[in-house]
């Protein structure tokens, strides 16, 4: 007769003792069979966890104060078993070579006992009937095991540092289609799992200790009592899980509140270096012992059901109940064959502050050392995400990102009080407040069997993904990363080892839309802050093995024949499939507003920056440069130095080889305006310079100094414009010739004569205006080892002087049609002093000019416009004189 408690029994307490050391399951038996059972002072097998977590940082320690198991025996099939720990210790540190060591071995170890007992099971493990019918039951029992956490405390000490993370309740559970937690069924063969993670109170603590080791004063939480929820989703057919499986992960927070004071900040650099820096432990497939080679071979047919290596904590289980037999149904054709992985992290709202901190000691409290906290600056950001998809089966990973407002203020002395510039950066509030979460697992209208969330081939994610998808999902600023490999289409065995990853493709996109970014005096005063910040961080960072790898086969060794027998198909044939890196940047509505300077730069320290100003913001005029759309490309190859020296050695190269080694920089500009705002005390503005349409080139060689000199041009710029148009009274352009040199420097005497200027303006100030509309504007250079060539044009130009109150307008310049369609030329040639010292020969400099005709008409109004004054200037002058 079967007895369910027999095989539940072994399964749970044989769980505990994978991860428990010391564990005795015998003296725990009766007591479970009764509902619940309790173990105090638990020290956990750290290596086990580190293998299965695959950490890239080393356990120290592992302490439970209680565990318990509560199993509701007569509710199997409708509540779950509970398992409840209270208060979890970790301590971690960064891993040395010698624990290194040790993992690689246990690893081995590990994957000698899993494969062993692959063979081992068929044989132990008689199929019969009793055994396949409660299956199922056993199965639904341990995929509904409910986990519960009080009090997670875990410490990493590295050096002066110490983090420390609580979390006060965690809860995992099992969820229906709803994601709420519930008793689920899951089907044997066809498998499909919800899993639902919630972390209430999640505190961080980055403190600093002295070499005692002891914290003197305790710094405020970098995260304060967050609360997240992590969905995870799986799926695979039992029969193909070795060769086909989809994993998603979602993590979501409502607020994410992070602050960092100045002596943290150092700190908080050095852990984000160590984390770049750090790799978890890849994992090794090759066996060493000739024993374990044969145990491979003989369990090649049983391994064909396993679980991937790292995601065994459910199968470890299920790999434990007897076998049975079930007809599968016949997998989707549609379904990549491969791993898939996704990942994503959702806030719906960020807010970062940086803070000053310094010590003080607090006579009031008994002489107690304290730290006292002044704001500096802080970053709200809203509706934020970052998706990552995996599929290495088929060459394909994708990375998603995005904003949907962003807002920077500086706090404190470093706040303006006028509301023109008390903001760095700024958005517009988005209105669906839901769509970063779209496609994802917190999308309510979400279903899995659509599938259209993930796709792995490049035609196909570019038409799902969409510029004005990317933006809908985030309307301020969207990323994409996606890598692939291009198919070869044929054979050339003297070019596929010249390069590695041949055919790889790796495309960025950043888009944007509706940013403004305020160039000001606290914006200054915000980088220097920073900059005094940055100044004494000096940590020379955490090189993992694979970054000293790289570092010593950074050099590839040259061999003179290597590339003889390359042929010039082949070489073609190479060309189509180098590795690229393209680069598509898209920027809609951006906005550049630039300030006067109101404070000498002081090389002073952090806490004496104090924002003093001159003159009020609100009295005083600022640039604004906007742009309604920038479209631009970037592209070169992935390994340039290798491609450089692949062909450096051919006399005669095609064009398109020697094109293949660039850095190309393509822009497109559309609907650019310079104005000066705030011009007069009524708020007017000034529109200077405008520009429907401007392209701009920009190409750089790789390697220059691999190739022979002026072989190819160093660098190449282009710059084109259809139609220029500049506007402008002689008090708007005297206002636009001081404005512009306060932007970068201070200066009080010129901002107290800017503010004259603006105060003083009538009516009839700005009635005369000049008017000038240039045509097909051209400029270009090449810049070569030893000169630098340039080309300038112009087809034609007309000014007008411009009666605003009348109306009338009266041409004072302009130039007429001719035959090679070009106004004005100048070619010009410099030699590069630098690169021909040791030249006996230098190239000669060179000026031609090419100009036509054109009419000058002077005019009442012309006059007008010169005989204009500025009044502060006289006033000055007499100063002088006095």
């Amino acid at each position: 007769m079967f007895k369910l408690e027999s095989y539940i029994t072994p399964i749970l307490l044989s769980y505990v003792a994978k991860y428990v050391k010391n564990f005795r399951d015998e003296d725990a038996q009766v007591s479970l069979w009764e509902g619940e059972v309790s173990f105090q002072n638990l020290d956990l097998r750290l290596e086990v966890l580190e293998e299965e977590l695959n950490l890239p940082v080393e356990l120290v320690s592992g302490h439970i104060h209680e565990l318990s198991i509560q199993v509701p025996w007569t509710k199997l099939m409708s509540e779950p078993v509970k398992i409840v720990i209270n208060t979890i210790e970790f301590v971690a540190k960064l891993p040395d070579s010698e624990s290194k060591q040790r993992r690689a071995s246990f690893q081995r170890e590990q994957r000698r006992k899993s494969k062993r007992e692959s063979v081992e099971q068929p044989d132990q493990q008689p199929k019969s009937s009793a055994a396949g019918s409660s299956s199922s039951v056993v199965n639904k029992i341990i995929n509904n095991i409910s986990l519960q956490c009080h009090n997670i405390i875990l410490k990493y000490v590295e050096d002066d540092i110490v983090v420390s993370m609580n979390v006060q309740t965690l809860n995992f559970s099992s969820a229906g289609e709803d994601w709420k937690p519930t008793m689920v069924d899951i089907h044997p063969v066809s498998v499909v799992m919800r899993k639902l993670l919630q972390v209430s109170d999640l505190t961080i603590c980055l403190d600093k200790r002295n070499t005692a080791g002891r914290i003197e004063v305790c710094q405020e939480p970098v995260l304060y009592r967050c609360t997240l929820e992590c969905r995870v989703l799986r799926k695979y057919n039992a029969n193909t899980v070795s060769t086909t499986s989809t994993t998603r992960i979602g993590v979501f927070t409502k607020a994410l509140d992070i602050n960092v004071s100045s002596l943290q900040f150092p700190m908080v650099m050095r852990l984000i270096k160590m984390l770049l820096e750090l790799k978890p432990t890849e994992l090794e497939e090759d066996p060493q012992n000739p024993e374990d080679q044969e145990a491979v071979a003989e369990g090649n047919d049983g391994e064909q059901s396993a679980e991937p290596s790292g995601q065994s904590m459910f199968w470890w289980a299920w790999n434990l109940l007897p076998s049975f037999d079930n007809e599968a149904p016949s997998s989707s054709c549609d379904a990549p064959t491969g791993h898939a992985f996704d990942m994503g992290i959702y806030a719906e709202e960020l807010n970062f502050q940086l803070k000053n901190s310094e010590y003080f000691t607090d006579q009031s409290m008994g002489g107690i050392k304290r730290i006292r906290y002044t704001p500096i600056l802080r970053i709200s950001l809203g509706g934020l995400y970052y998706e990552r998809t995996q599929l290495k089966e088929c060459d394909w990973a994708n990375v998603k990102a995005g904003l949907s407002s962003i807002c920077m203020e500086p706090l404190g002395v470093y706040r303006s009080e006028d509301p023109v510039d008390r903001n760095l950066i700024h958005t517009q509030e988005f209105l669906d407040e839901r769509s970063f979460i779209d496609k994802s697992l917190f999308d309510e209208n979400y279903m899995f069997a659509d599938r259209s969330w993930c796709s792995y081939n490049y035609e196909d994610y570019v038409a799902r993904n969409t510029d004005e998808y990317m933006l809908f999902r985030s309307p301020v600023l969207a990323f994409d990363i996606i890598e692939y490999r291009v198919p070869k289409t044929s054979n050339h065995p003297a070019a596929d080892g010249q390069l590695r990853d041949l055919g790889l493709r790796i495309q960025y996109r950043l888009l944007s839309a509706g940013i403004t970014f305020h160039f000001s005096q606290s914006f200054v005063q915000v980088k220097n802050v920073i900059s005094d910040l940055i100044r004494p961080y000096d940590y020379p960072g955490y090189h993992s093995e694979s970054v000293k790898d790289e570092a010593g086969s950074g050099s590839v060794p040259e061999q003179e024949n290597k590339n003889a027998d390359m042929t010039i198909p082949d070489l073609e044939y190479l060309m189509g499939l180098v590795p690229t890196c393209n680069y598509k940047i898209e920027l809609r509505n951006l906005v550049l507003q630039m300030y006067p300077r109101q404070q000498q730069e002081a090389a002073s320290a952090m806490n004496h920056h104090q924002l003093t100003t001159t003159v009020k913001q609100s009295l005083l005029p600022y640039l604004q440069l906007k742009i309604s759309l920038v479209e631009g490309t970037m592209c070169g190859p992935v390994n340039p130095l290798r491609l450089v020296q692949l062909i450096s050695h051919l006399e005669e190269k095609p064009r398109e080889v020697v094109n293949a080694c660039y850095n190309c920089y393509n822009f497109n500009v559309k609907n650019l305006t310079l104005m000066i705002l705030n011009t007069t005390s009524d708020g007017d503005r000034a529109k200077l310079l405008s520009i429907p349409r401007m392209q701009v080139n920009w190409n750089r060689l790789l390697a220059p100094h691999l190739w022979r000199k002026n072989e190819a041009a160093l660098e190449t710029a282009e710059i084109k414009s259809e139609i220029i148009t500049l506007e402008f009274s002689k008090r708007e352009l005297i206002l636009a010739k001081r404005l512009i040199p306060l932007i970068t420097s201070f200066n009080s005497s010129e901002l107290c004569d800017l503010a004259h200027i603006v105060a003083h303006a009538n009516a009839h100030s700005d009635v005369i205006k000049l008017q000038s509309l240039g045509t097909k504007l051209s400029l270009s250079y090449h810049k070569y080892h030893t000169h630098l060539a340039a080309v300038g044009s112009l087809q034609g130009i007309q000014t007008d002087a411009v009666h605003t109150k009348m109306n009338a307008r009266n041409v004072i310049l302009s130039t007429s049609k001719n035959a090679n369609n070009k106004w004005l030329e100048v070619q010009l040639q410099l030699p590069l002093e630098e690169a021909n010292t040791k030249q006996e020969k230098m190239p000669g400099t060179v000026l031609c000019l090419w100009l036509d005709p054109f009419r000058i008409t002077t005019d009442i109004y012309l006059l007008q416009f010169l005989n204009f004054s500025d009044h502060s200037g006289k006033q000055k002058a007499k100063e002088k004189g006095l």
